[in-house]
């Protein structure tokens, strides 16, 4: 049977403090991954509160009543399909698979108007299947001043369909709602660049990083070193205050900072505090399990490109992009 996908992307973000929709997530913008995440379907629609430019893949459709929440969304979605059934999905769930909205559409029959998922036994209504024929109920809702989508499901002829014992992850319908669950959802892509002494690895990275940041993308870099290093030098006020035995020494301007910090530290660590990157690239780390670039001879765990000096950097960077965002 055939649905239309509906996106509802008309939130105001205030507790994530800017505009979620184009916030990053593997290489994409919010939006522009929901698009591409269900460009297999025939009708992808996109409510939002005004129109959005530069974007393709989809028809977006406005809301006629503004600042009521995501109900409005449904409506005009509903109203706009050509489609009797109308998947609805929020902009902000990046982790949702297109096959959910297959899976849940084998549940379609008569005399049903919404499929709701229920995950860990929590219902989602802003990821659920409704049918045209729930409009009537939807407008007496709204001229009521009743928002609540709970409410709608409770009107509503609604099936519930336990994802417990479905091959789908709880992780697929995590929400991002905060700055915190942007961190948590979207770790960056990391790989390394590895090799023997003097094989060419910073050179290599140096060339990459200009290239993902032409493409948008912010880059972090990290450099193993196995012996001691200093970061700071002998005489400066941070050298000292680090000296006196501060656990963390921190220098600061409006254009940068760094931190210096003691303790035991494992990769995972340093690579958490990069979790607002897009793509992080480690030096190094020839025997850790990261998927890795090797410059020259090794043996090598996980390793999905090999190089020698005579590397082409264009046609290194579009192997490393199709290999962490599978394009």
């Amino acid at each position: 049977m055939d649905i239309s996908i509906g996106i509802t992307a008309g939130g105001r973000s205030s507790r994530f403090g800017s505009d979620k929709r184009f916030a990053l997530y593997e290489g994409k913008s919010f939006l522009q991954n929901a698009i591409a995440r269900f460009s297999n379907f025939s009708e992808v629609l996109l409510a939002v509160d005004s129109h959005i430019e530069g974007l393709s893949g989809c028809r977006q459709v406005l809301d006629e009543f503004q600042g009521i929440g995501p109900i409005e969304a449904i409506r005009q979605l509903l109203l706009a399909s050509e489609n009797e059934h109308v998947f609805i999905l929020p902009v902000d769930m990046p982790r949702l698979e297109s096959d959910i909205a297959l899976f849940l559409s084998t549940y379609i029959e008569e005399g049903v108007d919404c499929i709701c998922p229920v995950v860990e036994e929590r219902k989602h209504p802003l990821c659920a299947i409704y049918s045209r024929r729930i409009l009537p109920a939807v407008d007496e809702m709204i001229r009521e001043g009743d928002y609540r989508l709970q409410n709608l499901l409770g009107r509503a002829r609604t099936k519930y369909v336990d994802f417990s014992f479905s091959r789908f992850s709880p992780s697929c319908f995590l929400n991002v709602n905060t700055r915190e669950d942007y961190r948590a959802v979207c770790r960056p892509k990391v790989f390394a660049v590895s090799g023997y002494s003097n094989s060419g690895k910073t050179t290599l990275i140096e060339a990459l990083i200009p290239l993902f940041c032409r493409d948008g993308l912010k880059v972090g870099a990290i450099k193993h070193d196995r012996h001691s290093f200093e970061l700071d030098h002998i005489g400066t006020d941070s050298y000292r205050l680090y000296e006196a035995g501060s656990s963390a020494v921190a220098i600061y301007s409006k254009a940068e900072y760094a931190l210096r910090k003691r303790g035991e530290y494992s990769l995972d660590d340093i690579i958490s505090d990069f979790s607002e990157y897009d793509v992080v690239i480690v030096e190094g780390e020839k025997l850790s399990q990261l998927p890795k670039i090797r410059i020259g001879e090794g043996d090598f765990p996980n390793v999905f490109l090999s190089v020698d000096r005579n590397y082409d950097i264009n046609a290194v960077y579009r192997t490393v992009r199709k290999y962490l965002f599978d394009e």
